[in-house]
């Protein structure tokens, strides 16, 4: 008994030690996973990393290397890419150009068409280069996510986009523009000449060294300048410069190229009926006529003129008459017949036969008659029209009434005194007391009329029976721009 009592405890041992081997080989200890066993110590003094063969750290070359900027803090974002394509003068792209790229110290390189990805927002400088071609250089400000594309024009002449419009926003259409070099001036109505251009075609132009150029409906414009330099914008016929800018703005290849002219406004008047006023007492036209002085002296000229032309008629006429006469009484006291050369001269009933200097001297004074006429803004004599206002006044404005009861006039003559006419049906009604407007004002103007309204299918001229109140637009006035030309690259 005292014998199997040490035994049996030995057996226990040599069991338990059995089976705590066999726990710490196949199962984790506690706060381990299955899949995270249990590393054993490692001597620092051997190295534990396996061989690896060349073959097994080259590369993949089939797949593209891409290269990878170092990363660093953005404020701004990034945009998505950046193009830049070198163009000559005829569109044709430069291969061989250089572009460089910089911002902050950074700076990219590229040749030719290039695209970069993922560039900083903010404000980047290009450079664009190539042999025997001037260099193009842009400030470009990238947003954030931002495409964009740029052209690069590598050629001494520069291409300008613009836009007039006036102080309160509304763009200028079929109006004449000159950019004019510095040291020039808006040219003069003699300084303009017709030439061939390059495709051998007519071409009308200034020949102090200004471009010229018409805006279109949207007040927009293009025109090439031969070359950078300093240049500046004016506005208005030849010799009727409108408005000019006073001081030059440096251009060069790569920019500024776009623009923007505020000009001071032409007097616009706007006419309003009165809403409650009824349909058939409403106007459905108004013309307005200002007094030319210069034409008023013209055609006082004219009709002097005209009144020594129509005396000499008569005097030619008289003497014409005074020889016939002579000849018809020579031949009752000869008792003969008229000679073949007399009849060159008088008629079969004794009156003179008009020569054709006499018919050039009536047909001109027929035409006196009718510029008189359409100058004063009437039809030809012999129509039964009766002149609307006196001597020197001109038609200078017309507009139809909407069916909310406005016309708008625009261009109107400044520092003139203005009538003005309302067609109402058959009726010619005029002013009797002229209105003056002020340079780059905005005006409204409202009317009476007669009440009574005329029946008859003739042409009723009623003169002087129209009032007319001017007044300034305050509402416009308040919104009103600053005159000057912005300059700005495009895009």
């Amino acid at each position: 008994m005292n014998r199997a009592l040490p035994l049996i405890l030995l057996a226990a041992l040599a069991a338990g030690g059995l089976g705590f081997f066999a726990l710490s080989q196949g199962q984790s200890p506690p706060g381990h996973t299955p899949s995270e066993p249990a590393r054993p110590a490692r001597d620092r003094s051997v190295s534990t990393r396996p061989a690896t063969s060349v073959s097994e750290a080259a590369p993949d070359l089939a797949k593209p290397v891409r290269t990878v900027r170092k990363p660093r803090p953005r404020t701004n974002g990034a945009a998505k890419w950046l193009e830049i394509v070198p163009m000559n003068e005829k569109g044709q792209q430069v291969a061989e150009a250089s572009v460089v790229a910089e911002k902050d110290g950074e700076r990219l390189e590229g040749t030719g068409r290039i695209r970069w990805e993922g560039l900083d927002a903010g404000e980047w400088t290009i450079t664009v280069s190539a042999t025997g071609l001037p260099t193009w250089e842009r400030k470009l400000v990238l947003g954030n996510a931002e495409r964009r594309r740029e052209a690069a024009r590598l050629s001494e002449r520069l291409r300008i986009e613009g836009q007039i419009i006036d102080v309160y926003g509304e763009p200028l259409a079929k109006q004449q523009i000159y950019l004019l070099p510095r040291g020039k001036s808006h040219p003069t109505r003699e300084e303009i000449e017709t030439r061939r251009n390059e495709l051998n075609q007519p071409e009308t132009g200034p020949t102090n060294g200004a471009i010229a150029a018409t805006t279109l409906a949207n007040g927009r414009f293009r025109a090439t300048l031969p070359s950078a330099g300093e240049w500046r914008v004016s506005v208005g016929l030849p010799g009727d410069a409108h408005w000019t800018q006073r001081k030059t703005v440096e251009l060069t290849v790569g920019g500024p190229d776009r623009l923007v002219a505020v000009v001071p406004a032409k007097a616009r008047l706007i006419f309003k009926s009165d809403p409650e006023l009824a349909a058939e007492l409403r106007p459905g036209q108004v013309s307005a006529y200002a007094f030319d002085a210069q034409l008023a002296a013209r055609l006082s000229q004219q009709r002097a003129e005209h009144e020594r032309v129509k005396r000499a008629m008569v005097d030619m006429k008289n003497e014409r008459r005074r020889l016939g006469q002579m000849a018809k009484d020579e031949l009752r006291a000869s008792g003969g017949k008229l000679s073949q050369g007399a009849l060159l001269d008088k008629s079969s009933d004794g009156r003179a036969v008009r020569s054709q200097k006499e018919l050039n001297q009536i047909a001109y004074e027929k035409g006196m008659a009718s510029l008189e006429a359409e100058a004063n803004g009437l039809a030809p004599s012999g129509t039964g029209r009766a002149p609307l206002f006196g001597e020197g006044w001109r038609p200078v404005g017309s507009s139809r009434f909407s069916p909310e009861g406005e016309a708008a006039m625009r261009n109107l003559p400044t520092g003139a005194e203005i009538q003005f006419l309302f067609t109402r049906g058959r009726e010619r009604i005029t002013t009797s007391v002229g209105a003056r407007l002020k340079a780059a004002t905005r005006s409204i103007a409202t009317f009476e009329l007669p009440r009574d309204v005329s029946d008859d299918q003739k042409i009723r001229m009623r003169r002087g029976e129209a009032r007319v109140t001017v007044g300034a637009d305050e509402v416009a006035d308040a919104a009103r721009l600053e005159t000057g030309v912005t300059w700005s690259v495009d895009g």
